[in-house]
């Protein structure tokens, strides 16, 4: 009877040994079997680079949710360039976090100790960024940026309410004085203080994506039909440390600094170079680094600087220092502010914003309606010849 209990011992115990020795190779199998069926039932989407022309992680277009016109036309662009991007929902200039931003930048101007910002280090700003947004958590869209300053009642001078927000210039931390001559550019309105927040909720949704290079268009531009080649040229010159591109500029052409010529031209009768920004203005198509957007982020939260200019305004000065912001230009353009829809900041002569128009070598929607008003004619034509 021992013997047989030894028997069935010495049995089990070679049974226990025999498992323990095939459990790795039995589970590495259910793990294949599982990988392969799941593989097989949901399959992983494959990404095509063309889709965010070649280059970017992200691309993303700011848009007001209520102006179906341009979202319709910027939906003919992705089709036609067979774009992926996601519409980031513009704030509108009534929400209530927009007048109180513009009381937060009326305090803060009324309580400045002096009229020059006093910039700390690039490192320091971001360390001081990362650790409000550590404390805080990303905001969410629209909602108030964490610069108003510790105090909660608003300026002591009552005329200051009455006066129009102006816009600050340069490394003021003021805006330039009120005069009813001021130009629309000179002043802050709530319109404008809505743009640049749904810029930031656009820069900030880049960030918490997790990718290296994201690109932010505004919903009123025409790109080149061959941008796809002529970018992955251009992205060959980048150096590393680059943090902002901006794809298209207005008013300034940027011609004077050497450019950053493409390795090889794209095209030979119409190259694009990069350039380092001197003076570019405009953002409706910027690029953006991992790092690059931290550090805008950074500076465009800093109190004295934060919501006191226009967005294109504050990044324009920011890329013109030279030693805050590591940016270059595309010249010509890649991309190119549309104009053929109302302008929802500055209506101009014409309602479509300012009389500046850039052109580009052969642009997508330029070539979509240049095509729809030949068919609009022919088909005149043929109803006229039905008539005769």
């Amino acid at each position: 009877m021992p013997s047989r209990r030894i028997q069935l011992f010495f049995c089990a115990a070679a049974l226990f040994l025999i498992s323990l020795w095939t459990y790795p190779a039995i589970l590495r199998s259910f793990s294949t079997l599982r990988s392969f069926t799941l593989t097989t039932l949901n399959p992983r989407p494959s990404v095509d680079p063309r889709e965010t022309l070649n280059v970017f992680d992200h691309i993303y277009v700011i848009s007001r949710s209520v102006r179906n016109d341009r979202r319709t036309t910027m939906e003919q662009l992705r089709s036609a360039l067979g774009l992926r991007w996601a519409y980031v929902d513009a704030t509108e200039f009534t929400d209530p976090s927009i007048a109180r931003k513009a009381q937060c930048v009326r305090d803060v101007r009324a309580h400045a100790l002096q009229a020059t910002i006093d910039w700390p280090s690039v490192e320091d700003l971001e360390a001081w960024d990362d650790n409000l947004s550590r404390l805080r958590g990303p905001p969410p869209p629209g909602s108030p940026e964490p610069f108003c300053p510790p105090w909660e009642t608003p300026s002591s001078d009552p005329s200051a309410q009455q006066t129009p927000l102006t816009c600050a210039e340069r490394d003021s931390a003021l805006g330039v004085p009120w005069s009813e001559d001021l130009r629309d550019h000179q002043i802050m309105t709530l319109a404008k203080i809505a743009c640049y927040t749904s810029h930031m909720d656009a820069v900030e949704r880049f960030i918490q994506s997790g990718g290296e290079a994201g690109l932010i268009l505004e919903d009123d531009v025409d790109m080149e039909s061959d941008i796809h080649e002529r970018l992955s040229g251009l992205w060959q010159t980048l150096p590393a440390d680059w943090d902002m591109v901006w794809l298209g500029e207005s008013l300034l052409v940027q011609r004077d600094p050497p450019p950053r010529r493409p390795r090889p031209a794209p095209r030979a009768d119409a190259p694009n170079a990069l350039h380092p920004s001197t003076h570019p203005l405009c953002t409706h198509a910027y690029a953006l680094s991992r790092a690059g957007a931290r550090r805008l982020r950074a500076h465009f939260r800093f109190p004295p600087f934060a919501y006191g200019r226009a967005f294109d305004q504050a990044a324009g000065w920011l890329a013109e220092r030279g030693d805050r912001l590591r940016s270059y230009t595309v010249v010509p353009p890649l991309v190119v502010q549309a104009k053929v829809s109302l302008s929802d900041l500055d209506r101009g002569d014409d309602g479509l914003g300012s009389a500046w128009r850039d052109t580009l070598d052969d642009g997508v929607l330029a070539r979509i309606w240049a095509a729809e008003a030949r068919a609009a004619a022919e088909g005149e034509g043929a109803a006229f010849d039905d008539l005769g």
